[in-house]
């Protein structure tokens, strides 16, 4: 008998320690979603980044407590959603001739903090500069912007199934009224999106005038041309990130060749 009641008790044990583990683990991984579900790095529009200490699983995702590291000439990009139909959107230009470490320091904006900076002035209308002792007062600056996400993004079957052209409407007698209504629609808000994200550059790397962008989409919504209008110098570091939010953007796919020809 009493090794039988020794057995009882070692079984309990073994199915306490094991709802134990189980209630640790869930609570780990609440805790731990938490934490991943602020802030996401976008590695496609970012340029010479590292991130150190991320306890998020997943690539897109960063924890408080990580740590990212820009190159001379690298460039962060984050995003957090505002609320169901915007974003806010957050760029930093490491202009210095060193690596700058930015911390994830906080879950509510601006969310990160830069390190090792002399001076920095704060945010001011949605802009922070830094410097170091050289007095560069642009050593390292950021940006925020509320983007609104187009309607369109939420509709997939919209995406994936509406003919665009740029001049024309296709004459097709099997597309529907609403459809060709929806063409036109659909390249303004491509464009107005885009747009929204280029002034987001175009306010971190200060630069005030347009520049001519045409790009051609094959039918399944990739780039397969990229040009800028000759004309006065415009900052290389600007163009690269119009660049990266043109190439980078999540096109629909297509019955045809599209092309593109905006000043942004």
């Amino acid at each position: 008998m009493k090794l039988k009641s020794g057995n009882s008790t070692k079984q309990s044990l073994k199915i306490l320690a094991r709802l134990f583990f189980l209630v640790t683990a869930f609570v780990i991984t609440d805790a731990q979603a938490s934490e991943c579900e602020t802030l996401q790095f976008l590695r496609s529009k970012s340029q010479g980044v590292n991130i150190k200490n991320n306890s998020c699983e997943t690539g897109d995702k960063v924890s408080v407590g990580s740590v990212f590291s820009l190159i001379p000439g690298g460039r962060l990009w984050l995003k957090a959603q505002a609320d169901d139909s915007t974003d806010f959107q957050l760029i930093c230009q490491n202009r210095a001739t060193r690596a700058v470490d930015v911390n994830f320091s906080n879950k509510f904006l601006p969310w990160i903090s830069p390190i090792g900076f002399a001076q920095c002035s704060g945010w001011i209308n949605n802009k922070l500069s830094c410097h170091d002792d050289s007095g560069n007062k642009n050593d390292f600056i950021c940006a925020i912007a509320v983007i609104k996400r187009p309607e369109f993004l939420k509709v997939t079957s919209l995406e994936r199934t509406t003919s665009v052209k740029m001049r024309t409407i296709n004459s097709d007698k099997k597309k529907s009224k609403s459809e060709v209504l929806a063409e036109p629609k659909l390249i303004n808000a491509v464009v107005e999106y885009i747009r929204s994200e280029v002034g987001l550059c175009r306010n971190v790397y200060q630069v005030k005038r347009t520049v001519k962008v045409s790009w051609t989409l094959d039918v399944m919504g990739r780039i397969e041309m990229l040009s800028f209008a000759k004309g006065d110098h415009i900052e290389q570091q600007f163009l690269s990130c119009v660049t990266s939010v043109i190439t980078n953007f999540a096109y629909p796919k297509f019955n045809e060749q599209v092309a593109f020809a905006q000043e942004l």
